[in-house]
């Protein structure tokens, strides 16, 4: 009995882990000249994953400065139910996650802009 417990513990773990997800540069499409996420792998949409992280550096060659307007348009109605945007991103441009059904967004201090319904359409109180 000891055992079943462990292993479907250890199950619940992997499952929860699985569902938090930082970005790649594999999963981006990028702009290098204005620093620029302009959208998200095509991937997201057969993924489920309830928490995406946004880097400010990936791999120490991509640095995200911007989020591109409707930046996260595969994202919607897929599950994703909360967005972390890292310290160093400064603009969220247009509709970048509309309509993407998130109840938590976590932003940091370095954003200075946050273009017109760029969260519209969410789950948010």
């Amino acid at each position: 009995m000891r055992i079943i417990f462990i292993i479907i513990v250890s199950v619940c773990v992997q499952l929860a882990v699985a569902q938090q997800y930082t970005l790649t540069a594999d999963d981006i499409d990028f702009d290098a000249e204005t620093n620029t996420l302009l959208s998200l792998s095509t991937d997201f949409y057969y993924h489920n994953y309830s928490k995406i992280i946004i880097p400010n550096c990936i791999n120490d060659t991509i640095i995200i400065e911007n989020i591109g307007h409707d930046a996260g348009y595969i994202l919607r109605n897929n599950g994703l139910d909360s967005l972390i945007i890292s310290d160093g991103i400064e603009t969220i441009e247009e509709s970048a996650f509309n309509s993407c059904n998130l109840s938590y967004i976590e932003l940091p201090n370095s954003i200075t802009y946050i273009g017109y319904a760029a969260f519209m359409t969410n789950n948010l109180s």
